[in-house]
């Protein structure tokens, strides 16, 4: 993917700072160097802009970076011992590292831990004492520096600082139930909720729009206790402009839909969750 870009005058370049969304890299990347053919100073990235050759051969250099520490995960519910988190960038063997947070929102127990390779690791599933969860559980990095593969801290593998300082992300544990789903085209009558999370089973519904509220069931799918992203809804008839989407209760027969009498939405402070969004254009 690309992550930045910057315009090379005509002639030797040096100390070049390029701006990127380093969230978004690894640390294993390529600098490669486009013509610009298009608009000039406008890169065209895709179109005009081509990848400049010597010889045939595309100009490019491999390099490595060492990135700021950063997690990407989202709020959840501890669900038989373990929760996920997105996507870390490590330099090195680590280990994620689950710690409580005590009265004085400081560290205090570790309660988990998962290994992590060198470079892009995702989907982490983290296993922790699901009797020790608190409210807000603190996450950092330990390198890996005893025997690899072994979380055998405090003998070895020391907590990972940043610039001399600790890090800790912070991960919110009791967040009731919660959903994201995005504006987005409906392909093949389905939609994509991008996560739901939750602490018990429910059902991800979607309604189609009667005057900005939630109209007629279209559509639903079973969606088991956990952090699960990219649930797809199939459509039981023709989208409306704007869809909204609920959650259910599972409480009649398991996995089975019973949205007259006992799987009815799940209310936040007397008020069914729902959030509408729009059908785009293909």
């Amino acid at each position: 993917d690309l992550l930045g870009y910057l315009p090379v005058k005509a002639g030797t370049n040096e100390q070049m700072a390029i701006n990127i969304r380093w969230r978004e890299a690894v640390p294993a990347l390529t600098a490669v160097l486009y013509e610009d053919n298009g608009t000039t100073g406008d890169f065209e990235y895709g179109a005009a802009d081509g990848v400049m050759s010597y010889a045939g051969t595309p100009v490019t250099a491999d390099f490595k970076v060492t990135l700021p520490p950063a997690m990407v995960l989202f709020d959840q519910p501890v669900i038989e011992g373990q929760f996920v988190v997105d996507r870390i960038i490590s330099n090195g063997p680590a280990w994620l590292v689950a710690y409580q947070q005590d009265e004085n929102e400081q560290p205090g127990f570790i309660i988990g831990f998962a290994a992590l390779q060198d470079g892009l690791n995702e989907n982490i599933v983290v296993e922790v004492d699901g009797s020790a969860v608190t409210d807000t559980l603190l996450l950092t990095l330990h390198d890996d520096t005893g025997t690899l593969g072994e979380f055998d801290f405090p003998a070895n593998d020391p907590r990972r600082d940043y610039q001399e300082r600790a890090f800790f992300t912070p991960l919110n544990t009791a967040t009731g139930s919660y959903m994201v789903v995005r504006d987005q085209a409906v392909g093949d009558q389905q939609v994509t909720v991008s996560l739901v999370a939750a602490a018990v089973d429910l059902w991800a519904v979607i309604y189609s729009d009667e005057a900005g509220e939630p109209g007629e069931i279209i559509g639903q799918t079973f969606v088991p206790a956990g952090f699960v992203q990219d649930v797809v809804v199939a459509l039981t008839a023709a989208p409306t402009t704007q869809l909204h989407l609920l959650l259910h209760a599972d409480n009649g027969v398991s996995e089975e839909f019973e949205p007259q009498t006992a799987d009815s939405p799940i209310l936040r402070q007397g008020t069914a969750l729902a959030i509408p969004f729009m059908v785009l254009e293909p």
